[in-house]
């Protein structure tokens, strides 16, 4: 598969995953705050989004890495996922903002690469992706933080699906003029 249906197809899931949080964001309330805010605390997901995460970082260990430590990449990923879940807490907003980071810099790397189209806006999208994708890493509890405000506020709600869907109509359009 060449480096550009990959970057389509990745906008187009990039597409829906944005839908999915946008349509979760609107879903929020107080009434369902107690069954929705566990989310980033939960480990099941935590650890497979963190065993995703961390398989897409080999690729980019590898230059920067002595070759002796080479073999030991994948395992390493392994024993990291185990000792992830096992000692990290709120690890699915640690993953998810680790996981928000790397696609951050790959949609804004290839969007420049690909010559997408409204690349300033997709670019202004994506930087907001990854500082999310900081926050969540660094200060896991924000995850949690963010739902109680769209469960409280109409206004943090409604301004979290719009920057989502915002953001899926731009990766939409720049993967169907891919398409082409």
């Amino acid at each position: 598969m060449n480096p550009l249906a990959i970057y389509t197809t990745a906008l187009f899931a990039l597409t829906i995953s944005l839908i999915v949080a946008g349509v979760f964001s609107l879903r929020l309330s107080s009434e369902n705050l107690a069954r929705f805010e566990p989310i980033p605390r939960n480990r099941i997901a935590g650890g497979i989004l963190t065993f995703i995460a961390l398989l897409w970082c080999v690729p980019h260990t590898r230059p920067i890495i002595w070759t002796s430590w080479l073999p030991f990449l994948y395992p390493l990923v392994i024993l990291c996922t185990v000792l992830a879940i096992t000692y990290l807490d709120n690890l699915f907003s640690r993953a998810l903002g680790g996981f928000m980071i790397l696609a951050a810099y790959y949609f804004l790397h290839a969007s420049f690469t690909f010559h997408s189209t409204g690349v300033i806006l997709f670019s202004l999208l994506c930087w907001g992706l990854g500082i999310v994708g900081i926050f969540f890493s660094g200060k896991p509890f924000l995850m949690r933080d963010l739902i109680r405000r769209c469960a409280a506020s109409p206004g943090w709600r409604i301004g979290t699906a719009i920057y989502c869907f915002v953001f899926a109509l731009s990766a939409l359009i720049a993967g169907f003029t891919h398409l082409t």
